[in-house]
């Protein structure tokens, strides 16, 4: 098991899931048919997103469960995000320091803190607030290894489905629309998890099957509440359950295909997929700044993103994963002499 990180199949899904983000981001601006389209119908974006959440739930249990010490982990996980998100975020305030749109030092902060979202401030990287979204799993998860909990996951996921339904009756009671959205990604986390527990052998196909058919009615029901009797200002309720069955649909198939081949193109996408995600957003505002809203200038930024994506993969987020690897190392060796 060790390597899962770069199992082919998960890099696939990665690879697919990037570039359904950045099509979407993209095609939304360039055509309102599209944007019409995926607000009605099935949000491309949303769906890589989830996908994403599924191959996080699956991924992040060894990262803890390898060391076995919460500190290195945490350690290691800030490596990963922060000096990449960091970067992209100090290029991105370059370029608004000489637009228009000024940023605020409340919001240049806020940004710096990933959470600018719960600041009520803007955001500067496109769909950074996935971040930090990853980070309260993160947490999460080290709760649920500290208590020991981490390897019962049919016990983990009737929790989850409970605390779902716990928040759809709240929102219900009070008559508030509560973002169960938020919610529904941190069970798809615990979902990601189940697949990986069905993975290892720690599960039966049994059980396995039992606890999905009990955490997906949960999050069917949560959503029929929060987009369709309270409304979404956005999205149709016949869009969100066509994004989300489509998000955990790609991340299936690609499971039930998990030991064949995949194509080296797609699954390199796969690895630099997170600077794909993050560096998107900065290269997609610059063209369209200079060479305005087209398809040529769209065709552009999946060039230039990915070429921008190689690099600071290279330079910036494989030397943070690697700094966090040694300093956690080191960490550990301190804390036991």
């Amino acid at each position: 098991m060790n390597g899962i990180r770069r199992l082919a199949f998960l890099d696939a899904i990665r690879g697919v899931a990037c570039l359904l983000v950045m099509f979407q981001h993209i095609l939304e601006r360039i055509s309102p048919n599209f944007k019409f389209f995926t607000v009605n119908y099935i949000s491309f974006g949303t769906m890589g997103v989830v996908s994403f959440f599924l191959v996080s739930g699956f991924v992040i249990p060894l990262s803890l469960e390898k060391t076995k010490s919460i500190r290195y982990y945490f350690i290691k996980r800030f490596f990963r995000l922060y000096p990449l998100y960091a970067f992209v975020l100090l290029l991105t305030l370059g370029f608004l320091f000489f637009s228009e749109n000024q940023p605020t030092f409340q919001a240049v902060i806020s940004n710096f803190t990933l959470f600018q979202e719960y600041f009520k401030q803007p955001s500067f990287i496109g769909d950074s607030w996935t971040l930090s979204l990853e980070i309260v799993w993160y947490v999460l998860f080290a709760v649920v290894f500290f208590v020991k909990l981490n390897r019962k996951p049919i016990l983990l996921m009737t929790l989850s489905s409970l605390t779902v339904l716990l928040f759809t009756f709240v929102s219900l009671a009070i008559h508030k629309r509560l973002p169960l959205g938020r919610v529904g990604y941190i069970h798809t986390c615990f979902v990601g998890l189940l697949f990986y527990r069905y993975y290892t052998g720690e599960i039966s196909r049994k059980a396995f099957i039992s606890c999905l058919i009990m955490a997906i009615p949960s999050m069917v029901f949560a959503f029929a509440v929060t987009y369709g009797y309270f409304r979404h200002p956005v999205f149709s309720p016949a869009c969100i359950f066509f994004t989300w069955g489509a998000g955990y649909l790609l991340f299936i198939i690609y499971f039930i295909r998990r030991s064949k081949g995949y194509n080296r193109v797609i699954t390199y996408l796969g690895k630099i997929s997170y600077s794909i995600y993050l560096d998107h957003s900065l290269i997609l505002t610059a063209c369209f700044s200079f060479l305005g809203l087209s398809f040529p200038a769209g065709t552009l930024v999946i060039v230039l993103t990915i070429i921008l994506a190689h690099f600071t993969y290279l330079y910036v987020e494989s030397p943070g994963i690697r700094f966090g690897k040694r300093s956690g190392k080191r960490f550990q060796m301190t804390q036991t002499v």
